[in-house]
């Protein structure tokens, strides 16, 4: 059976829903007094403003790792007994001849010395110091000097800190040259660097948000005013996180994303309620009337909407992660606050200025001869071809995930001229021994009688292959063998060093690591160092996953569920958003990870940073089901007043995606000018989700709404519809139209 091309339209005209209690309440206040509304939104955005303007010292560029998991357990060991922490920085000096000798030797003593009289450093390691630790400090060719500055305090403490003593002792002084870089220093430059691309983006996104709804919604008015909504977001979403700022973690990479969500969701929202504004004005409706109708059509989608997506971050809460925790906290926020905005800002921008929206424009054609509903008769008629072509694709694409591989960020996210990442390439690849892949093994309390055991233990450890020395406080080791006099036993803590030269996140590393496990343990052992946090990072994600999607899934099903009165329809949009994910996924591996298309821009290094496979998923599942609301509600709207037959089935699919479809295309747009500010980031972990966001988005306003969705609900026919008889009473409280 194929679809006709020319079943009966269906009337456009159609009442409008009264909205809930608290969504008539909202927007009724504001329409009664939208003056007063705008005044207060000004006042909140100047006020977010003002408060968001001391975020920047406040954020974090960490919180990757498991607070509970073994690494952060050793890490707290060796910070709390022996002042040696993660947040480490480096200083290289660099000079015409050996660095073990002449004026690279004095200027480098020199420099250790005075750092070791900083308060807030807790420790030196330098190649001129006594131990075996000094040959893994001099470069390959000999003329470079590494000096390792252990920090004190939190954090953040350690990152301003590190910025400090950069600023102060970096140059250059007769033939000798002084660098500094390190994670301390890394996250400084992270920090920074993305808090500055952020401003930059909102002053280029904004704008071009403006004109592009300009140009599609022929009114300046009518694209003024999402624009505007959108600008209240960015400014009280940075007040907001700031207030977040003061009792939990905030990430700087949370602040971009959720800054680019707010806009791109206060415009969506404000979109679909001008959308069905004009359609009432189209109709005849009264300015005022055509407010009222339109807030009570589109309120509940919105809401729903709104519900749909906090509900998918709050998923992103089973990860033991705070880097994931802190974004899934602000993007909830950012959320609500776009729905509020939505029910209260746009109504009343409306009322004072909707009866500018219709200036020099001309209501739309027959729908019919529109080119979305020829597209979606186009996938009614061949559903099968077409379901085949584009889901091959699709999962095509999204072949590169099965190869992904979970790894830290380092200063490689910083971009290839920043001198952070030079000092990082010139400790990675002039020196024999890679700083950042030694692991750390902490013992919280070793016993006097276990003092030999340990010995013996530590000497077998440096005769791994891969391991060039082991040093710590029960002495030093070389190939099997104790260097110099043992070292008087003391009861309470230990610990050991294992100097690899091997990259964190590579395979060798990962191999070493368990041939060190293998190692039996005369105590207690905590393992340490970034090989190990990348071990708990892969571990954490693995126990959040199952959960996190069981969460995620479960929810969006009831909730669109109770939305359309259906079984199949949510399950459908569930499935589809999984394989627009997947394609995502696939091609973020593709660039990124492998190098393809010159990894856009960034620095390859093998490995995906590992949270932003967890952020995508949650926030991208939700923004899809964003438009699946917009979508299924036109269906249902246009079903429900039909005769509920196959026929009427194709016609209110067809008919629903013409009218939502260039909701969602528009929405989409400017999603994706959103987020092209990260995508433009020159911090890698920004560009990257950036990217990520971007083509889940247009393959989910594409792909899946305009070819996928028609051809499956040809196929499901009249059984796209069904529910148990006995629940439909309930189901008609919830039922949503816009």
């Amino acid at each position: 059976m194929t679809t006709s091309d020319t079943a009966a339209p269906a009337s456009t005209a159609s009442p409008a829903p009264a909205p809930g209690r608290i969504i008539g309440a909202l927007a009724g206040v504001a329409m009664r007094t939208p003056k007063l509304t705008l005044l207060v939104a000004a006042v909140a955005l100047l006020l977010g403003g003002a408060f968001g303007a001391t975020l920047t010292d406040k954020l974090s560029a960490g919180g990757f790792v498991d607070p509970a998991s073994e690494s952060s357990r050793a890490a707290a060991v060796l910070v709390d007994e022996f002042g040696l922490t993660s947040m480490q920085m480096v200083f290289t000096v660099t000079g015409p001849d050996s660095a073990l000798g002449g004026a690279t030797a004095d200027a480098g003593g020199r420099l250790a010395d005075t750092l070791r009289t900083d308060p807030e450093v807790a420790g030196v390691l330098t190649p001129w110091d006594v131990g075996a630790h000094t040959a893994a400090l001099v470069s390959r060719d000999r003329t470079t000097g590494a000096i390792v500055v252990s920090l004190r305090g939190s954090d953040n403490a350690a990152m301003t800190a590190a910025h400090r003593l950069a600023e102060t002792f970096t140059g250059t002084d007769g033939a000798v040259t002084v660098a500094a870089g390190g994670p301390a220093l890394a996250y400084y430059e992270v920090n920074h660097t993305a808090t500055e691309d952020g401003t930059r983006a909102e002053m280029l996104t904004l704008p071009v948000s403006l004109l592009v709804l300009a140009l599609l919604l022929r009114s300046v008015v009518a694209a003024a005013i999402p624009v505007a909504a959108g600008f209240v977001a960015i400014g009280a979403t940075v007040g907001l996180l700031a207030g977040l700022s003061l009792t939990s973690e905030v990430s700087v990479f949370a602040v971009n994303a959720t800054a680019a969500m707010g806009l791109a969701l206060s415009i969506d929202y404000a979109l679909l309620i001008i959308a069905r504004f004009r359609e009432y004005l189209d109709e005849g409706t009264e300015h005022t009337v055509a407010v009222v109708l339109a807030v009570g059509a589109t309120g509940r989608a919105v809401v729903f909407s709104g519900l749909t997506l906090a509900l998918s971050l709050l998923g992103a809460m089973f990860f033991p992660l705070q880097f994931v925790r802190s974004m899934s906290i602000a993007g909830i926020a950012v959320v609500g606050l776009s729905v509020l905005l939505a029910l209260t800002v746009v109504p009343a921008m409306l009322v004072l200025f909707g009866h500018r929206v219709e200036r020099r424009r001309t209501p739309d054609g027959p729908i019919e001869q529109s080119r979305l509903y020829r597209i979606a008769r186009f996938a009614q008629r061949r559903p099968v071809a077409v379901g085949l072509v584009v889901i091959t694709a699709l999962v095509g694409l999204g072949l590169p995930a099965l190869g992904m591989r979970f790894g830290l960020p380092d200063d490689r996210v910083l971009p290839a001229d920043n001198a952070v990442h030079q000092v990082g390439d010139t400790l990675r690849e002039d020196f024999a021994v890679q700083l950042a892949g030694t692991i750390y093994l902490a013992v919280p309390d070793l016993p006097v009688d276990r003092a030999a055991q340990v010995d013996a233990y530590a000497a077998r450890l440096s005769a791994l292959p891969g391991v060039t020395a082991v040093t710590g406080s029960t002495g030093t080791y070389l190939m099997g063998t104790r260097q110099g006099a043992p070292v008087a036993p003391t009861p309470g803590p230990a610990y050991l060093a294992l100097a690899t030269p091997y990259d964190p996140n590579s395979e060798q590393a990962q191999q070493l690591l368990a041939e060190v496990r293998a190692v039996p343990a005369p105590t207690g052992v905590l393992v340490g160092g970034l090989t190990q946090q990348n071990a708990d990072i892969v571990d954490g994600i693995a126990r959040g996953f199952l959960p996190a999607l069981a969460w995620i899934i479960v929810s969006a099903y009831l909730l669109l569920f109770l939305m359309t009165g259906s079984v199949l329809l949510p399950l459908k949009a569930i499935v589809l958003n999984c394989l627009s994910l997947t394609a995502g996924f696939g091609a973020l591996v593709w660039v990124f990870q492998e190098g393809h298309l010159g990894g856009f821009g960034t620095v390859v290094t093998g490995v995906t940073v590992c949270t932003i496979p967890i952020v995508l998923f949650a926030s991208t599942f939700g923004l899809s089901m964003d438009y699946e609301v917009f979508l299924l509600s036109r269906f249902k709207q246009q079903w429900d007043a039909s005769g509920r037959t196959r026929a009427d089935n194709d016609l209110a699919v067809a008919v629903g995606t013409a009218r939502s479809g260039r909701v969602i295309t528009a929405a989409a747009l400017v999603m994706v000018i959103a987020f092209s500010g990260l995508i433009f980031s020159s911090v890698a972990v920004n560009r990257m989700v950036g990217v990520g966001m971007a083509l889940a988005i247009v393959l989910d306003a594409t792909v899946i709404r305009l070819l996928l969705v028609p051809a499956f609900m040809r196929l499901a026919g009249t059984w796209n519809w069904w529910a148990p008889t006995r629940l439909r009473p309930l189901l008609t409280r919830f039922e949503i139209t816009h």
